[in-house]
């Protein structure tokens, strides 16, 4: 039976790509209902990046997207011109444009069967190149319209409420006419809001001084949370743990016969994300009482983790939180990140179906080079006696040593490069 897995470790595929967009009405201001295909119209695909905690916690990267296009026809030309896609529609700014990519089989069925990439948002500026005729789309991500708005446009907060019903609130806001405001970026269907139950008593003095996105990060932080969108242009507000126990897709490099890894590009223990002593700030005074902590005291001891790594602080402020929401915080954050863990960074093939948070598991050996011929690398006449056609040899691997078996992992970023059809990954030890 045909499955993604086979085509994606096929050493051919037949692939494909396509972009479409969702227009507004002039009358209405409404997105229409259908979208339009725009995939003859792109010359180059660019790179498309979702990551969460890659470079340090807390921070949530949706990158945008650049698509190339021609416009020989005058298709991206503004909306008065007869010739441009956008005549008889709303300007060609906050635009939603759609990807897709996947692989065929011999009978032509495409894979995965929801082949969605991720949905974004035609924000930036527009310059039509005049020798050549083609114009570079800036594609923001789907949450950037969340930056555009205060918190305190959100009707029905109020102080002691928890942070799933806070992102109902913003998932329902209106513009007090009925008209919602997000869920024509988003539809209500395409949340995921995790219950929590830790109230906000301070939201409604804090909510004035931030914008909903804003607002957004500092209740995933407050909740150890993820804040990030889908694939299916949804957006997910949940914990940290992988989305099932299970791997979700097998990872294979060298020495395995299946394979589906180009390169591990890098591994390390990573020492930027262990930490042994959180501080939260959670009140605006300047005071001892202002502040929660949690860690290890440094003791010189082979088990301490603070003597073998160094004191690795983490400092933070959330004033929206009472004392006990403050210590479960910074309690949760050490408890995950105490602990020395290995992260990968790897490029393989084009992989769409993989989530931010999806379990995975990497399977993975550096090549045996026990054995083999030092050639070029013994200096043979150090020592007269030996003999060249019976020299020496490695006595062990060399180089880089991984040895991944199935080993588990959490995945912390992806990069689709569309152009060349590859995906790259930052990998978080489970």
């Amino acid at each position: 039976m045909t499955t993604l897995a086979k085509l994606i470790r096929q050493p051919v595929s037949t692939v494909f790509r396509r972009a479409y967009i969702k227009r507004r009405s002039s009358s209405t201001g409404l997105y229409e209902s259908t979208w339009f295909e725009i995939t003859d119209f792109i010359k180059s695909w660019g790179r498309a990046v979702t990551a969460i905690d890659d470079v340090r916690l807390n921070r949530f990267s949706q990158s945008g997207l650049n698509l190339l296009v021609r416009n020989d026809s005058g298709a991206f030309n503004i909306e008065t011109n007869s010739d441009s896609l956008w005549n008889g529609y709303l300007t060609r700014y906050r635009t939603l444009v759609k990807l897709e990519a996947g692989y065929n089989d011999t009978a032509g069925n495409e894979f995965p069967t929801d082949s969605s990439l991720g949905i974004y948002i035609m924000d930036g500026e527009i310059q039509l190149n005049t020798k050549t005729n083609d114009t570079t789309l800036r594609l923001k991500s789907i949450v950037a319209p969340f930056s555009e708005f205060r918190a305190d446009e959100i009707g029905g907060l109020s102080g002691s409420m928890t942070a799933s019903e806070i992102m109902g609130k913003i998932r329902d806001s209106t513009d007090g006419s009925g008209n919602f405001l997000f869920r024509n970026f988003i539809t209500s269907t395409s949340w995921l809001i995790q219950t929590t139950t830790q109230l906000y008593p301070f939201l409604t003095v804090q909510v004035p001084n931030l914008s909903v996105w804003e607002l957004m990060n500092k209740l995933a932080e407050a909740e150890g949370f993820i804040l990030v969108p889908t694939r299916f242009g949804g957006i997910d507000f949940r914990d940290r743990t992988e989305r099932t126990s299970t791997s979700q897709f097998s990872f294979y490099g060298q020495q395995y016969s299946r394979m589906n890894i180009i390169s591990i590009d890098s591994t390390k223990e990573a020492v930027d994300k262990l930490y042994t002593n959180f501080r939260l700030k959670f009140n605006d005074a300047d005071t001892a009482t202002s502040y929660v902590t949690a860690g290890e005291a440094t003791i010189i001891n082979n088990s301490s983790t603070s003597w073998k790594y160094g004191r690795r602080n983490y400092e933070f402020e959330n004033l929206m939180v009472n004392t006990a929401g403050a210590q479960a915080i910074v309690n949760a954050l050490l408890s995950n990140y105490s602990a020395l863990k290995l992260e990968v960074n790897m490029t393989t093939k084009f992989v769409p179906d993989v989530e931010i948070s999806d379990a995975v598991d990497v399977s993975y050996k550096t090549f045996d080079l026990t054995g083999s011929r030092l050639w070029d690398l013994e200096n043979w006449a150090s020592d007269a006696s030996l003999d060249p056609f019976d020299g020496l040899s490695w006595d062990s691997d060399n180089g880089e040593s991984i040895n991944f078996d199935a080993r588990m992992f959490k995945v912390l970023s992806k990069m689709h490069d569309l152009d060349r059809f590859t995906t790259s990954f930052v990998l978080r030890e489970v």
